[in-house]
């Protein structure tokens, strides 16, 4: 009778290790097994156990391998003659007693960095090799990856961002005849923008209005595009004598006068009696364009000055939004694939269908995806890059897609979470000699943490900015654990918008977002030239309230919906809840964002920090998890190795329940009772237990 296991040890080409007859450890084509069986091996057991990160379902040893004679003396040439990074597989067949032909069984890769070498043994652990160790190993690892010619074509076209200047009017004498420049001294601004100059002319200097414009006499000075400007301003102006003031604006183009002088407000002063001087005017500047402010005083005048009082102010209110500038980005698919080739060395590769680009790349149908792209690539350095690791890629990329990964045949893939919870049943273990039920609290929290990271702008445009941290409290009171998910890139269009304004082009300034990774929701549609371009996704929405624009973008990521497209595995922690709520607690930024849409089916409304129903509607799975007793069948290993949700049936207490695979396994020798924990799933009538 054939043996029931052939035991390999191979190296990374499949080569079997073999020790021939002078002793030595030599390489063969042809497949040798092994003369001994690692010792114990009847007591090994090849376990299954869902990711607690990734979710997909991974295989190990449970428990170290102990090699003698042969075996040791080969893994002692790879240990010592290579190093602990030495590359050795164990290889198990199985006898099929229907064919009588021994079938691939478990292949694993010996991990001498944790290696005993004893008189008459030598013992390792086996894990799995290939890609999962790769991943393993390489996924806190900081990779770079260039924004050059081979990456997409990202326009940020702005948004509109509310300015404010402050000044007071100068105070004390000027001259009261001719033109004399209004006394504007600069004290702060708030908000972001530039090619626009404020410039701080003295009432002290005679006015040259009716002649050629000076360089110093300008108030606003305009590099950029047209931009309108609300000038509001109220102070006190006396003289010694009757006399009257009037207020007016010229503008210039830096060397002539373009038009005649606007009267903005003309009064009388009657001799030592304050003069209260009030306007509010708008004002467009074009491209190059200056404008100037002047007072004249009336009548026969001696020379004697206007006294301007304390307490005057200047307020310029303007609407900024920087013209469209073109960067390079990828879209999180072609970045996944990128890492996914630099953490496997180059082995595999790296699908990611959650991730995946949609639309027809049309006007009607436009492409859609995430773009990501750094902060030195929003500045448009020339040698700009992306440096991430695989884990804060996977980590962002399960916080706004609700994602999870698996390795399929060496390659990796990444899904949709629900994915990993809807394959059929794909083993029935039959009817279980007992079973525990527990409740599952590693995945039941009582708060959640969601949202992109905060940040410190503190302006009256960076307070609107809706791409925060929220935190929302669940009706938990047993369990006090927190849900991160925060995401590690940043998807707040203020801080993109303020790093493309402020730092753009200054290529010798740091600023704190230059390694920072971005995400931008983005659609994607051919130019007049055939060039694929990406643009900021903004959807028509019937009604927007609580931001003080429109232009924002990326308002598909905000926490609320990021909350809604995880609710499937928050849901289960609501099991029996009736009538309790997923409350809104706090957000440092705006949480006022309310927008209404309608889907063809009627209006649907979003509110940032309104409360939801806490209802297991929709729930991926069950709280509770299913630890069985039972005999596992020869074929678990292959059946379960294609199964990303590892659902599987069995039968206690008369009834039939179903749960997702979380940890099992089989013992290679014999096929004894295990213990096998099932997460269960959402279609268990769980009050059929109640007896």
């Amino acid at each position: 009778m054939p043996k029931q296991f052939l035991y390999f040890l191979t190296n990374a080409q499949g080569q079997s290790f073999r020790v021939d007859e002078n002793n030595i450890v030599v390489t063969s084509t042809l497949p040798v097994p092994q003369k001994n069986a690692p010792d114990g091996w009847q007591d090994k057991m090849v376990q299954f156990g869902r990711s607690a990160k990734y979710f997909g379902l991974f295989r190990s040893f449970t428990i170290p391998l102990r090699f003698v004679k042969a075996g040791a003396k080969i893994i002692r040439q790879v240990q010592y003659g290579s190093g602990f990074e030495g590359i050795c597989y164990l290889i198990i067949l199985k006898l099929n007693y229907q064919t009588m032909k021994h079938e691939s069984w478990y292949k694993g890769e010996i991990d001498l960095s944790k290696a005993r070498d004893r008189r008459d043994y030598f013992e390792v652990n086996v894990l799995e090799g290939g890609t999962r160790k790769l991943l393993s190993a390489n996924e806190g690892k900081t990779y770079e990856f260039p924004l050059d010619v081979n990456a997409e074509v990202l326009e940020l076209d702005g948004i509109l961002l509310k300015n404010g200047i402050s000044y007071i009017i100068q105070p004390g004498p000027a001259l009261a005849f001719g033109n004399t420049l209004l006394g504007c001294i600069f004290i702060s601004s708030e908000g972001v923008y530039r090619d626009i100059l404020f410039n701080s002319p003295s009432s002290f200097t005679r006015g040259t209005l009716s002649e050629a414009p000076e360089n110093t006499d300008y108030l606003i000075r305009n590099d950029g595009p047209a931009y309108t400007f609300n000038l509001r301003a109220k102070y006190d102006v006396t003289a010694a004598f009757n006399t009257s003031q009037s207020v007016g604006y010229r503008v210039s183009d830096g060397t002539t006068y373009t038009g005649s002088r606007t009267t903005i407000f003309s009064g009388t002063i009657t001799a030592n009696q304050p003069l209260h001087v009030e306007f509010d005017i708008l004002v467009t500047l074009e491209k190059g364009q200056r404008l100037h402010i002047d007072t004249v005083g009336g009548g026969e005048l001696p020379p004697n000055p206007f006294i301007y009082s304390e307490g005057g102010t200047l307020d310029i209110k303007f609407d900024y939004r920087m013209p469209a500038t073109r960067h390079r980005a990828y879209t999180a698919v072609a970045l996944g694939a990128k890492l996914g080739d630099k953490i496997t060395e180059g082995t595999a590769t790296l699908s990611a269908p959650g991730l995946a680009v949609t639309g027809a790349g049309t006007e009607a149908d436009p492409y859609r995806s995430l773009l990501v792209i750094s902060g030195d690539g929003i500045r448009r350095f020339e040698n700009a890059v992306i440096k991430t690791t695989f884990n804060d890629f996977y980590k962002a990329m399960n916080v706004v897609k609700f994602v999870g990964l698996d390795i399929v045949n060496e390659q990796i893939e990444i899904h949709p979470r629900a994915k990993f919870y809807d394959d059929p049943v794909v083993y029935d273990y039959g009817e279980a000699k007992d079973c525990e039920v527990t409740l599952a609290e590693d995945i039941i929290y009582n708060q959640v943490k969601i949202g992109s990271p905060d940040q410190d702008y503190d302006d009256v445009n960076g307070r609107s900015e809706v791409n925060t941290i929220q935190e929302y409290g669940l009706p938990v009171t047993r369990i006090v654990t927190d849900c991160d998910l925060i995401s590690p890139y940043r998807h707040d269009c203020y801080g993109i918008e303020y790093t493309r304004v402020n730092m753009e082009g200054k290529t010798t300034t740091d600023n704190s977002s230059d390694n920072d990774v971005f995400l931008i929701d983005a659609i994607g549609v051919r130019d007049e030239t055939g060039l694929l371009v990406w643009r900021p996704y903004r959807k028509a929405y019937t009604e927007m309230t609580g931001i003080i624009t429109d232009t924002i973008f990326n308002v598909e990521l905000s926490p609320k919906r990021l909350l809604l497209l995880h609710y499937p595995e928050l849901a289960p922690i609501f099991y029996k809840m009736v009538g309790k709520e997923v409350t809104f607690q706090k957000s440092e930024k705006n949480a006022e964002l309310v927008t209404t849409y309608d889907d063809g089916s009627g209006p649907v409304t979003i509110a940032e920090k309104a409360n939801i129903p806490a209802t297991i509607d929709g729930a991926l799975f069950l709280p509770y998890y299913f630890n069985i007793k039972t005999k596992t069948a020869a074929n678990y290993l292959a059946l379960h190795a294609a199964a990303r949700a590892g659902n599987g049936q069995f039968t206690w207490l008369g009834k039939q329940w179903t749960g997702f695979l979380i940890d099992g396994g089989i013992k290679q020798a014999a096929l004894e009772e295990q213990t096998i924990k099932l997460l269960a799933a959402p279609g268990n009538d769980l009050t059929k237990l109640i007896r």
